[in-house]
């Protein structure tokens, strides 16, 4: 063989050395980062579309969040709708997850750092999966306790890799399916709750209202006789209680199982025309609530109409005491609240939600409950009765 060809072939056997050795540190690169810095998941940004799931496994179970062509819902929820923005944060977030510097290999240390399996009794991890719609996993951590010093940092260790890592991460993946939905599902202000009406099983009714806006308390509307109020505070609380519904649970209303007993139902009216049914259920101890909106223009109480008669008699004319002109309102309240009912109607139709306790004490209020036998106050020894 001639020298010139020797030369040749020991520049070719150069120059293929070469490019296994970038290709192999190329592979490791992509797998973690040198100490100090770089993403864990070189490539994930370029298959973020490509991701249909989101597996999350806990020391006490685990949930799926789904996609289903434009929307992401909680399988174990029966689809319930997810957090779209929580879905974004946490693709995001695993994609641009940054190691700080490598930590114990020893699986001994794990649970030390909350890095041991997620069925471990102690120390146990979450793991995180983000999949495509073949089930293949695109990307898999472990999610420990976080790391001391602040900035989003969390104690990490990749499935498959049995070294751990101090890493920065911007994720809050929560402990279970309820985290991943919004668990408000009313919030109707007490000011504009006009009047409320509780219908038992049995057909017995609680009714409660106010004559216009400027009064601050709700009343019976018709009490008894030999009977009086035992709280008004009650009475006053009916007012707003959808001022903040917060569900502990959802199910398919489809899934619930038959009733311990008829539903009671509980129907607010607002001043500018929308009417909000809850209609509850007893299942195994807890109160299961559906939801239904409408709009009703025959209650629509204009606000000109709830103050009129204020400042009357008080004078005339620009003088002082006259009545103030009111500007016109650039949205139609009437109509924000048909649209309004709308959206409500959209969010909730066929689901169910378990109540808090608080809530569906008031939700399922009987008149028994605000009144109570009128005695009359027994003179003291020696005292005239009252007149």
């Amino acid at each position: 063989m001639k020298p010139k060809t020797l030369i040749g072939l020991a520049a070719i056997t150069v120059v293929v050395t070469v490019a296994a050795v970038v290709a192999v540190q190329q592979r490791e690169s992509a797998i973690r980062p040198q100490a100090g810095g770089g993403p864990l998941f070189v490539d994930l940004g370029d298959k973020i579309n490509a991701v249909a799931k989101i597996a999350i496994t806990t020391a006490d179970g685990g949930f799926t969040i789904a996609r289903d062509g434009d929307t992401w819902g909680v399988v174990e929820k029966s689809g319930y709708p997810a957090l779209f923005d929580k879905v974004k944060a946490t693709i995001l977030g695993l994609a641009e997850m940054r190691g700080l510097a490598t930590k114990t290999d020893d699986a001994a240390r794990y649970a030390e750092i909350g890095l041991a399996d997620p069925g471990a009794e102690e120390g146990a991890a979450r793991r995180l999966a983000l999949l495509d719609d073949g089930g293949a996993e695109l990307a898999a951590i472990l999610l420990g306790d976080s790391g001391r010093g602040g900035g989003n940092r969390i104690y990490v260790r990749r499935p498959d890799d049995p070294q751990s890592w101090l890493a920065a991460a911007d994720l809050d993946i929560g402990a279970s399916a309820l985290d991943w939905i919004d668990r408000t599902v009313l919030r109707i202000t007490h000011d504009r709750v006009n009047r409320v009406v509780i219908t038992q099983p049995d057909g017995g009714a609680l009714i409660v209202g106010r004559k216009d806006r400027a009064e601050p308390r709700f009343s019976i509307a018709d009490i008894p006789d030999g009977m009086k109020v035992s709280s008004a505070s009650m009475i006053n609380g009916l007012g707003g209680a959808i001022g903040f519904v917060t569900a502990e649970d959802v199910i398919a209303a489809a899934d619930l199982p038959a009733a311990e007993e008829g539903a009671t139902t509980a129907r607010f009216e607002t001043f500018d025309g929308l009417v909000v049914t809850v209609s509850s259920t007893t299942h195994d101890g807890a109160l299961w609530a559906q939801i239904e909106a409408a709009f009703d223009p025959a209650i629509v109480v204009s606000e000109e109409s709830s103050t009129a008669g204020e400042g009357e008699g008080e004078g005339e004319g620009e003088g002082e005491g006259a009545a103030v002109a009111k500007t016109e309102p650039e949205t139609d309240p009437a109509a924000a609240a048909s649209a309004e009912a709308e959206a409500l109607n959209a969010r909730h139709a066929g689901w169910a939600y378990a109540l808090q306790e608080y809530t569906g004490e008031q939700m399922t209020r009987a008149l028994a409950d605000l009144i109570e036998e009128d005695v009359p106050e027994q003179p003291e020894d020696g005292a005239a009765p009252a007149e």
